[in-house]
C-alpha cells in the first residue's frame, strides 16, 4: 500500500470520528433538554403535593403519586443516557 493510501484511510477514520462526536454531542444535548423538562415537571408536582386541597383528595394524590413515580423513572433512564454519552465524549 502506498503512503498516500494510508493518509486517505486516516482521513476517513478521522472524518468518521468527527461525525460520531457530532452525533453524540447532539444526542447529549437532546437528553439534557429532556432532563430539564422533566425536572421542571417534578417541581410542578411538588407544588401540587403541597396544595391542601390536593392533599385531601385521595384520588388526586394517587394520580399525582403515579405521575411522580413515572417521571422519576424516566429521569433515571435519562441520567443513565447522559452519563453514557458524557463518557463517550470523554474518551
Amino acid at each position: 500500500m502506498a503512503r498516500g493510501e494510508n493518509e486517505i484511510i486516516l482521513s476517513k477514520d478521522e472524518s468518521k470520528k468527527k461525525t460520531n462526536t457530532y452525533m453524540v454531542e447532539k444526542q447529549l444535548a437532546e437528553v439534557e433538554e429532556e432532563i430539564a423538562r422533566l425536572e421542571a415537571t417534578m417541581k410542578m408536582y411538588e407544588v401540587q403535593l403541597a396544595n391542601p386541597v390536593v392533599q385531601q383528595d385521595l384520588d388526586e394524590m394517587s394520580k399525582l403519586s403515579k405521575q411522580i413515580e413515572d417521571t422519576q423513572h424516566d429521569l433515571d433512564s435519562l441520567y443513565e443516557k447522559w452519563e453514557h454519552f458524557s463518557e463517550l465524549l470523554g474518551e
